[in-house]
């Protein structure tokens, strides 16, 4: 107890010296305005849509519990350096084809407690380099056979507590990786 406290205080602390504030979102920067983490999570109001007042050169974005309906290429785009990006809880309901396209270094994508209700290889589109992906808690109900055909890294994914009743023996089968699956 008393070291988790030490540990949020030194955090704080680090935080405050560190990164700063830029609208709702907590930006940490490196060396030269290199930003590599950006929270912008649970604002007052929350984001409806992808904020573009962010440094392009985040590696790690966090919009978790906000109010994002949609997800489209020209919002993501210039975040061609996110390894990690955290969309859970918002109300995504829709996702451009090809949206994430851009994202060629994206390793991490959380989108569980959303309102998804399909998976599509037009969604996963470009992610070649992702290994977890976190769909739980959405209205899933079907998964084509070929959604993950372009991304061959994936070691864990997660589609519990979605309304899946059958999946095609041959969606995973080009997952060499994968050892996980919820």
């Amino acid at each position: 107890m008393v070291t988790s406290a030490l540990f949020w205080s030194v955090a704080i602390v680090y935080l405050t010296h560190i990164g700063r504030v830029s609208g709702d979102c907590w930006l940490i920067e490196g060396e030269k305005g290199f930003v590599w983490l950006a929270i912008c999570s649970q604002n007052q109001p929350p984001y409806e849509a992808i904020p573009q007042h962010i440094n392009s050169t985040i590696v790690d974005l966090r919009l978790n519990e906000n109010k994002i309906k949609s997800i489209h290429y020209s919002a993501l785009s210039r975040f061609a350096n996110l390894t990690y990006l955290n969309l859970t809880k918002n109300e995504i309901s829709y996702i451009e084809d090809g949206a994430f396209s851009a994202q060629f270094n994206l390793q991490v994508l959380q989108m569980g407690f959303n309102k998804l209700r399909n998976l599509t290889e037009g969604i996963l589109r470009g992610l070649g380099k992702l290994q977890y992906l976190y769909l739980q808690a959405n209205l899933i109900e079907t998964v084509t056979p070929n959604a993950f055909w372009e991304c061959p890294n994936i070691e864990n994914i997660d589609l519990s507590m979605n309304r899946i009743q059958q999946l095609d023996g041959s969606t995973f089968t080009s997952l060499t990786k994968l050892t996980t699956f919820y």
